[in-house]
């Protein structure tokens, strides 16, 4: 791991945050998401980095290499399982009714 590797795991830990790609037992080739063009050695250049508190919520984070995304990178995607939160909307008030009966 080189300086900028290990920087940014600093920052996840004080910021307590995820890299979900690391969380999950896939292939070897699912993890991997650039490859070098002179060497044709791969490499996990790309990440998901979420709250810890969410991780939770993940249900896999693997790389797709088929995906045409117009980049030497191949697309990583997260699955997640959210659960929406219910909005509490105050009602608004009727308007005042006439006593037509007088």
């Amino acid at each position: 791991m080189n300086e900028n590797g290990q920087r940014l795991l600093e920052l996840c830990l004080y910021h307590d945050l995820s890299i979900t790609n690391s969380f999950f037992q896939t292939k070897p080739q699912h993890k991997v998401s650039w490859r070098h063009p002179r060497s044709m050695h791969w490499h996990q250049l790309d990440l998901i980095i979420i709250r810890r508190s969410a991780l939770k919520c993940v249900l896999l984070t693997r790389t797709f290499h088929s995906a045409d995304c117009d980049s030497d990178h191949s697309l990583v995607c997260s699955k997640m399982r959210l659960q929406p939160k219910k909005i509490h909307r105050s009602r608004p008030e009727g308007k005042p009714r006439i006593d037509v009966s007088k």
